[in-house]
């Protein structure tokens, strides 16, 4: 009966060690697609001129929207 206690006293520090890393983790997860974004967002602004008037190739090049956007800028993440 104590080595179920000590396995589930050392599951549980691994658990609470997992969840502080988490924000890390994410907030590095964030900081790689801001970095993505960055790099597309020209090319999507130039697409856009470039390919005004077709549809599909301009479709190749744009970003996508989020799906909860009504066109609102804080709805994109930025640094």
């Amino acid at each position: 009966m104590q080595s179920l206690a000590d396995e589930l006293k050392v599951a549980n520090i691994a658990q609470e060690k997992a969840k502080k890393e988490r924000n890390v983790i994410s907030q590095e997860r964030v900081n790689n697609l801001n970095v993505i974004y960055e790099v597309l967002k020209p090319i999507h602004e130039i697409a856009q001129i470039i390919f005004a008037d077709n549809q599909a190739r301009l479709s190749k090049y744009s970003l996508p929207k989020p799906t909860s956007s009504n066109n609102n800028p804080d709805d994109i993440v930025q640094p």
